[in-house]
């Protein structure tokens, strides 16, 4: 007779080994570099090489780490990407330009003293119509700058005084700013990347689906 003692533990554990060691190999199989993504190729010096797409939409996460002052905002926002030119500006460069056009939130924990006197809160919604000038650097990577006006709309929140201490109603604001930044996409499958943007107004890090 065996003892229990003596039978290895995979053999005890039976049915149940086998399937967390199938699982585990199904989840190692779904997160391991597809084996043609594995190695990736140069394409900037082919025109006309890149992601063929109608349109690009981009949620993201918004900051604004270049804002004037100790105030910072956070939010939410979508671009959508609409190709203009397959072939740019540069003949022998893989290049394209698109029109880039968004709606953005952002809220910030305190008052730009300088133009909302002192309240507890402000909002504001944006608008950028971008044009963007794409390279696409290989069958993975592209990079981008983004120049064009962005409108907006901003409100403090709530509890406004004036320079005096005086009670006052929330004032709103309405501009267009100059927006000018650059980014890239890392493509990590047929139709997603990874989509990170510097600039002015905001700066924002999201997935793109084309």
């Amino acid at each position: 007779m065996v003892s229990r003692s003596s039978v290895p533990p995979t053999a005890r554990s039976g049915p149940l080994a086998l399937r967390v060691a199938a699982a585990a190999a199904a989840l190692a199989a779904t997160l391991a570099p597809h084996p043609a993504r594995a190695a990736d190729t140069s394409t900037v010096r082919e025109p006309g090489r890149h992601l063929a797409y109608s349109l690009e939409i981009e949620p993201h996460l918004a900051f604004t780490p270049l804002e004037v002052g100790s105030t910072r905002g956070a939010g939410l926002g979508l671009r959508v990407g609409i190709p203009i030119a397959d072939k740019a500006f540069v003949p022998d460069i893989n290049d394209s330009v698109a029109l880039s056009v968004g709606l953005d939130w952002m809220g910030y924990s305190g008052c730009r003293h300088d133009i909302y006197g002192d309240c507890s809160s402000v909002s504001s919604v944006w608008l950028p119509v971008l044009g963007q000038w794409n390279f696409w650097l290989s069958e993975h990577w592209s990079v981008f700058g983004e120049l064009g006006p962005v409108l907006s709309y901003t409100r403090a929140g709530s509890n406004c005084y004036d320079a005096r201490g005086a009670a006052q109603d929330c004032p709103t604001k309405m501009g267009v700013d100059v927006g000018l930044g650059g980014g890239g996409r890392y493509l990590f499958r047929d139709r997603m990347s990874l989509t990170m943007r510097v600039g002015w107004p905001y700066a924002s890090f999201g997935v793109s689906f084309f």
